[in-house]
């Protein structure tokens, strides 16, 4: 392939040129053979650096080489340039070894023994293929034809021509690899005509390819053989015109962070540290007049702390940027010479407060501290933009950096998240991410999960898409909702992001709105939030005030709608029944129910849930995509930590009286991706990436968006997903909509990273070790509990060694172990114990919280930014105690202070919300399954999807 290349470009094709100055790209015509020497391609840039002007313009982004042999990626390390910013065009795609699928391009390997492909190509018809999958090392092409899969592992190195060989073949390709990024994927939906298979699964997944599935890969297979195909001379759409668009595709994407900055933009950079990052911008640009670039520093302590600082200021300078020193980002607005302008993009990259030993990053104080500097930025920022301008921080968003929340600290300062953009700082060459401050001031510090936050000014009503309609059981003297009123609440909904702002007079009530945060945290007596638009609030008000009867009014309704209009009528209709069992404040359900009425005050609402839960029995249907092949699609886990997603997989894959197979009928569209799955198959242990599982996600959103209208419909609001892995949020963080839109049911439910109470649900995680839940629910009277509070686990995450740190072998009443001592049983410390502690590990959710409920045992509940399961509906201040992370040395002293009575109506009312965390071989109203199916429900109800595409 590589000398076939190289030959089509010396002749005359259309794509090349003899005029340097038209190119778009340059080609470095190097081969990669074993025999390369260091001198060699190093030589060929210094050449080529100083005889054209091109290389240094971009420091080799436009330029492009080529390789198919096993050496090409490490050729390109003898230049640093080639190796970071051109786009390598390479067969060896891996990317365990610094492929970058965003700038380098994946070819096919293709085994040309004669140089032609006479008799290549062409296969026997499905029906004569009697081998189910064939792998050979040689003299095999006969049994390729014969074949209906054709396994193709990766060996010393990713790449494969056995792919090409199948294709040619028309054999369906099994592929076997990690790290591999396949050729032409940015354009090519390989999951259509491959399978993708762990080995020890092989024969399982292959046979449980539908006789229809593998038909369609067949034909599929034929219809891509083209691409593959090398022709003399070439022909449109061969491998020769596929591996041109790759480059072409690269091409455009290296003017993609132009798309964010460019000469025409008022651009105010703050923190600067040796002014790389606009050193960096003014070489692109050409000239830097459109950039003001500002240090905290004075000039003299800029040089000792930055010596590289002095280059970048001169080449600003002279490129006409306006250098400011002894910028304060707290103030700058009022700067004498800053706050005479306004800015159309304001920068700042890797903000830190800095901090002194002994304290760590993710110290609370530390992190308070830095929250307050950025937030006193975002404040002083919002009055230097211009109306449209952007608010862009860079940040890392792993621990402990995430936990600056930096959404709501722009919130609360106007700006909103407009987009999130990962960060690379290979796209910004000759940049350097130097420390702030100490003596490791002039060295960079690890990347690691980089984003540019892009923040924008809120914008007014009339820009909303969605409205805030009215909120459930907030007092006694609930009222409708009135237009204007609705008009003094706005809510935004950009990017499928809910966010409150200003609350005036929201209801017709005495009552102040409790807020979102309100009813996660159990302050309020609230049932849910809603969302509607103002064309349904105008129906409702209709629906509900009208002199006509309920029944001409519904007989209008469905003339008037067409089959998604009337599935949205009837959610006015509930909407309006459960707002109205909600003014019935009785702690027991007025509703008649053979099986259980919901009392006490372990709801918020008894009377809402109880209405709210009949109606889903009565009108909630769930579609369940059929694409995607088990184990990673339609399978779980039934057993271990990870039990409640595989048993809602299950259950849902099974006749229940909520799943429909006509998908017009559906309220909600379930994607049944199991992300405990995918890692077991797709993660490589001691990796620090999880692309693969995310292209999986990627690849099966498009698919059901190109064969459905109800994706696009909505955007995926009305669709969800369910993982109880620690890697759920961030699995869905590869698709935008998924993450900001859908509803995810979260096990791993954390409001700093990005778990939205408002549209995600929050799942109890559940270990079930046998898969049953037999020997493990209930436990002893409260008079034979004789332990006060105990916890056993593993040491990880701060607040566990915050608590063992305190606790641990230290009081007989509060019993804290990282290893339980010989011969005593976990369970059994469960049952003698009064208060369970539940910390959380390095994620938020923990099996203990179930673990202490079926023990009977009043769960404590120790963690930061945690939302408890099914907290919409109930009431835990009633039956737990929550305990924040500061107050930890204080346990005893917090646990002490609650009273026997008042212990015992915990401990009873932990008897009695048991059943809703039940995980029943048999399903049970009310269990866990109907739980979780109802928070679903909860957050259907929450929106209202419109068909765009249909007149009004």
């Amino acid at each position: 392939m590589e000398r076939i290349f190289m030959s089509l470009m010396e002749t005359d094709t259309q794509f090349r040129t003899q005029d340097v100055g038209e190119a778009h790209h340059l080609f470095d015509p190097i081969i990669r053979h074993k025999a390369i020497l260091r001198r060699t391609v190093f030589d060929h840039a210094h050449i080529i650096s100083h005889k054209h002007p091109y290389w240094n313009r971009s420091l080799g982004a436009d330029h492009f080489m080529l390789s198919c042999h096993d050496w090409g990626p490490r050729a390109t390390w003898y230049v640093p340039q080639p190796y970071y910013n051109s786009i390598r065009v390479l067969c060896k795609a891996n990317t365990s070894e610094h492929f970058n699928p965003k700038k380098d391009a994946s070819v096919p390997e293709i085994n040309l023994i004669t140089g032609e492909i006479t008799y290549l190509t062409g296969g026997l018809p499905p029906s004569n293929r009697t081998i189910l999958a064939l792998f050979a090392e040689l003299s095999y092409k006969d049994t390729l034809k014969k074949s209906r899969f054709c396994i193709c592992p990766g060996g010393h190195e990713v790449a494969s021509p056995r792919i090409v060989e199948v294709t040619y073949a028309e054999c369906v390709p099994g592929l076997i690899s990690q790290h591999h990024v396949l050729p032409f994927s940015d354009v090519l939906n390989w999951e259509s005509f491959s399978v993708q298979v762990p080995v020890k699964c092989l024969k399982k997944i292959l046979m449980g390819v539908s006789q229809d599935r593998y038909f369609r890969m067949y034909e599929q297979v034929k219809m891509v053989q083209r691409h593959f195909v090398v022709n003399n001379p070439s022909v449109r759409y061969d491998a020769f015109n596929m591996i041109i668009p790759s480059i072409w595709l690269r091409r455009l994407n290296k003017a993609k962070w132009k798309a964010h900055y460019n000469s025409k933009q008022k651009i105010l950079l703050v923190g600067e540290g040796n002014f790389s990052f606009s050193a960096c911008l003014a070489t692109a640009f050409g000239s830097a007049t459109n950039m003001v670039a500002t240090s905290l520093y004075s000039e003299r302590n800029l040089r000792k702390k930055h010596g590289s600082s002095e280059a970048n200021l001169q080449l600003l300078k002279s490129k006409g940027c306006l250098v400011l020193h002894g910028v304060n980002v707290h103030d700058m607005n009022r700067h004498p010479t800053l706050s005479q302008m306004k800015f159309d993009i304001i920068i700042f990259n890797f903000p830190h407060a800095g901090f002194f030993h002994p304290f760590k990053e993710n110290d609370n104080k530390v992190i308070k501290r830095h929250k307050h500097l950025v937030k006193a930025f975002f404040k002083s920022a919002r009055e230097m933009l211009d109306e449209d301008g952007e608010v862009h921080v860079t940040h890392r968003n792993d621990h402990p950096y995430k936990q600056w929340n930096l959404e709501e600290l722009a919130r609360e300062s106007g700006l909103i998240l407009k987009e999130t953009v990962e960060f690379s700082k290979k796209d910004f060459p000759g940049y350097e991410n130097k420390r702030g401050s100490g003596s490791k001031s002039d060295q960079t510090f690890p990347l690691k999960d980089c984003y540019t936050f892009k923040f924008s000014i809120e914008k007014n009503y009339n820009q909303l898409m969605w409205t805030l309609v009215f909120v459930f059981a907030l007092g006694p003297n609930i009222a409708s909702p009135t237009l204007s009123s609705l008009l003094q609440w706005q809510v935004r909904f950009s990017g499928c992001s809910y966010s409150s702002l200003a609350s005036s007079s929201v209801l017709e009530s005495s009552t102040p709105p409790a807020s979102s945060s309100n009813i996660v945290n159990g302050s309020s007596s609230g049932f849910f939030v809603a969302n509607e638009s103002i064309q349904l609030v105008q129906e409702q008000e209709k629906l509900k005030h009208s002199n006509e009867s309920d029944e001409e009014v519904r007989t209008d309704a469905v003339k008037k709608y067409n089959k998604l209009e009337r599935v949205e009528a009837s959610l006015v209709r509930a909407r309006s029944s459960i707002r109205e069992a909600a003014l019935v404040r009785n702690l027991t359900s007025v509703h008649q129910d053979p099986d259980y009425v919901p009392q006490g005050p372990i709801y918020r609402n008894a009377n809402a849930f109880h209405r709210s839960y009949l109606l889903m029995e009565k009108l909630f249907k769930i579609y369940v995509y059929e694409e995607g092949e088990p184990p990673m699609f339609h399978d779980g886990p039934c057993k271990s930590i990870y039990s409640t997603e595989g048993r809602f997989i299950h259950e849902m894959e099974r006749s229940n009286m909520y799943k429909t197979k006509d998908p017009e009928k559906a309220l909600v569209y379930f994607l049944p991706f199991s992300v405990v799955m995918m890692v077991e198959h797709l993660y490589v242990p001691g990796a620090h990436e999880i692309n693969a599982i995310g292209r999986s996600i990627v690849d099966y959103i498009s698919i059901i968006s190109h064969k459905y209208p109800f994706w696009n419909r909505s955007l995926g609001a009305d669709h969800f997903m369910l993982s109880c892995h620690d890697w759920g949020p961030r699995s869905s963080s590869f698709v935008p909509h998924l993450f900001r839109n859908s509803i995810r049911v979260l096990c791993n439910a954390n409001t700093s990273e990005g778990f939205n109470p408002v549209k995600d649900a929050s799942l109890p995680e559940i270990n079930l070790l046998t898969g049953e839940v037999t020997g493990l629910i209930g436990g002893p009277s409260p008079s034979r509990r004789s332990i006060l509070a105990f916890f056993a686990g593993r040491l990880h995450g701060h607040i566990r060694h915050l608590l063992l740190d305190n606790w641990k072998n230290k009081d007989q009443d509060v019993q804290v172990y990282d290893k339980l001592p010989n011969n005593v049983s976990y369970n059994s410390m469960l049952r003698k114990s009064k208060f369970c502690l539940c910390p959380s590990g390095y994620e938020v959710a923990s099996p203990r919280v179930v673990e202490a409920i079926y023990s009977e045992c009043v769960p404590v509940l120790i963690s930061d930014s945690f939302v408890p399961p099914f907290s919409d509906v109930l009431n835990w201040n009633a039956f737990s105690v929550q305990i924040d992370v500061k107050d930890i040395p204080k346990i005893k002293e917090i646990l002490k202070g609650i009273s026997q009575r008042q212990y015992l109506r915990m401990q009873r009312r932990v008897k009695q919300v048991q059943r809703h965390f039940v995980a029943n071989q048999s399903l049970k109203r009310f269990d866990v399954f109907h739980m979780t199916v109802h928070s679903v429900w909860l957050r259907r109800l929450n929106i209202h999807i419109r068909d765009f595409e249909r007149p009004s």
